[in-house]
């Protein structure tokens, strides 16, 4: 079987979990390559990409907004167009799409199998509530990013057949935490300077990884770090909290690894807010940002030796052996269709 996963790169998220999946389809199937759009993610990454792309993607101002004038400005739907086209996915038996669109839409032109496995797709199924414009219009650009007929959803909270619980690392899985007393803090949606200038409040010691540094450097009790896996790991292994966004991957690591956890979503990003009520469900701290306005909260969460008890199964392996299986049946079978139902039951959007 030839499969080609393709992965959204605008976020580390993605790419982490990526990290988990790649080695099970490498065992599974005859040939795998892979793919990534978009570049605004700051994980290394060891494995050979066949496609990169520019795909499409929403960029955040400095101050933890996102910037749909930004966003418009840099969207090239002439681009992603000739991308879809040149992409040739009728070289493959088998797409599947951690939310990445260029693949998706490459899929459905030229009906070739394709489906959806991400934490989108379990934001979708779950049917948040939108209470504006904007949401409704991210809640539908989810929906639609990648017009696949099969999804297979990531959430906090396992939901239904098709919503499973989130992608640990092996190698989270396997730290053995200490606390140190720093907090680490990934806000990749906020400059450095604006995070000095408001995490110098404070008395707790901070550990904040950016891309955006020539050299580590510490000022005051803010301690400024290169991205790296290793480090970061280690940073997260030995902390006593977590201060990031709302995104899902880290929150949900950090969770599982029992610290305590504060995110603030991206002012807009209505997935975001959707994971942030998630991630207080489960123990952690929400804000909506990071400002004066709320310098008693970050203060006592930052004092706060709150204990955090989240177990999440390890069912990776499975959810993929048995999407694959259900694939090569078909495959055998040689049954094709507009829309195949590689997933027993799948959830239709």
């Amino acid at each position: 079987m030839k499969v080609l996963y393709a992965i959204q790169g605008t976020g580390n998220g993605h790419l982490s979990r990526a990290r988990e999946i790649i080695p099970i389809l490498q065992n599974h199937v005859d040939k795998l390559d892979l793919l990534v759009s978009g570049a605004q993610h700051q994980v290394t990454y060891e494995h050979e990409i066949k496609y990169r792309y520019k795909g499409l993607t929403f960029r955040a101002s400095k101050t933890g907004k996102v910037s749909y004038f930004g966003s418009i400005l840099k969207m090239n739907l002439f681009r992603f167009i000739q991308e879809v086209k040149s992409l040739p996915v009728e070289d493959y038996d088998f797409i599947i799409t951690d939310f990445e669109p260029v693949s998706a839409w490459a899929a459905k032109w030229k009906d070739v199998p394709c489906v959806e496995m991400s934490h989108q797709a379990g934001v979708v199924m779950s049917k948040p509530r939108c209470k504006s414009i904007s949401d409704l219009f991210i809640y539908n650009l989810m929906k639609y990013m990648c017009p696949t007929a099969n999804k297979i959803g990531f959430h906090f909270q396992a939901k239904g057949k098709q919503v499973f619980a989130p992608v640990i690392r092996s190698e989270v899985r396997a730290l053995e935490t200490l606390n140190m007393g720093h907090h680490t803090v990934y806000l990749p949606g906020y400059s450095n300077a604006y995070l000095l200038k408001e995490l110098t409040k404070y008395e707790a010691q901070w550990e904040v990884f950016t891309k955006e540094l020539p050299a580590e450097t510490s000022i005051q009790n803010v301690q400024f770090r290169k991205i790296d896996n290793q480090a970061f790991l280690e940073s997260l292994r030995t902390c006593e909290g977590v201060l990031c966004g709302a995104g899902f991957e880290l929150p949900a690591e950090a969770l599982f690894l029992g610290k305590k956890v504060m995110v603030i979503p991206l002012k807009g990003q209505f997935e975001q807010f959707c994971n942030a009520l998630e991630a207080e469900k489960l123990g952690a701290e929400y804000i909506p940002e990071l400002s004066w306005k709320y310098h008693n909260t970050i203060n006592l969460w930052a004092k706060s030796k709150q204990k955090i008890q989240v177990y999440f199964p390890d069912q990776t392996r499975s959810i993929v052996s048995d999407l694959l299986q259900n694939v090569q049946t078909k495959i055998n079978a040689k049954e094709t269709s507009a829309s195949p139902r590689f997933i027993p039951s799948p959830q239709k959007i």
